[in-house]
């Protein structure tokens, strides 16, 4: 749907793009070198950056350009990123990007959220009481890639409580527990439900087969579903 955005955008002509505003406008803009009553356009300035940072033209730029993805918001893909930036990089002969992924917006009771109108969440705040890793596996668990997703405490503390400390946690407290209870970590032989230990082979093998697939497709919150459900059935 993103590729259609851009494809239908290209079907009108495309005007001449204007790179510079008059300094009484944008007083905070890059001042042009040959004209200083005139700044850069914000988006050339912007842009410039991801080939700047690289170290652009310099020894090492090679090695991280072109980029693999190109990773936006879905509300500047077009025309910024899947229209100007193309343009610009073929006029300085460079390669562009192999690929573009323009992902959704978190929102809080619907609305996106936003430096500019306050609509904010404290990431920080939460990875000091929980953890960075339960805040990144949130945030790939909870979020379709590209479509929006909707951000609160209570889905958060729900999730944390549900997958990491119910799932996860209570597999790795039994299998703790068994590792300290028994001598070398070795439980006594028993007589196991055969068609349980084959079932849960099974598990593994389709989880594994399809779990790479679904984050090299940037699936994140489907392969995350997918390894639950196996410890689940652990």
């Amino acid at each position: 749907n993103r590729q259609a955005q851009v494809l239908e955008f290209l079907k009108e002509p495309l005007n001449d793009l204007c790179i510079s505003r008059p300094l009484n406008r944008l007083s905070w803009g890059i001042p042009l070198p040959f004209d200083s009553d005139f700044v850069t356009y914000v988006w050339f300035d912007a842009l410039v950056n991801y080939i700047s940072t690289v170290d652009f033209d310099g020894p090492e730029f090679n090695r991280f350009w072109p980029a693999d993805l190109h990773v936006i918001g879905k509300d500047i893909l077009t025309p910024p990123h899947a229209v100007y930036w193309p343009i610009m990089l073929k006029a300085c002969d460079l390669k562009m990007p192999k690929q573009i992924l323009a992902h959704g917006w978190w929102t809080t009771s619907g609305i996106k959220m936003s430096k500019s109108t306050g609509e904010t969440v404290d990431p920080l705040n939460l990875v000091e009481q929980y953890g960075v890793d339960s805040f990144r596996y949130f945030m790939m668990r909870e979020m379709t890639v590209g479509q929006d997703a909707e951000f609160s405490l209570e889905r958060f503390e729900s999730r944390y409580r549900a997958d990491l400390g119910n799932d996860l946690g209570n597999l790795l407290s039994r299998l703790l527990h068994m590792i300290c209870t028994y001598e070398g970590g070795v439980s006594p032989v028993v007589e196991l439900d055969e068609n349980l230990e084959k079932n849960l082979r099974t598990s593994w093998d389709e989880t594994r087969v399809v779990l790479l697939d679904y984050f090299l497709t940037f699936r994140f919150n489907s392969g995350l579903e997918k390894i639950f459900a196996f410890v689940r059935a652990i």
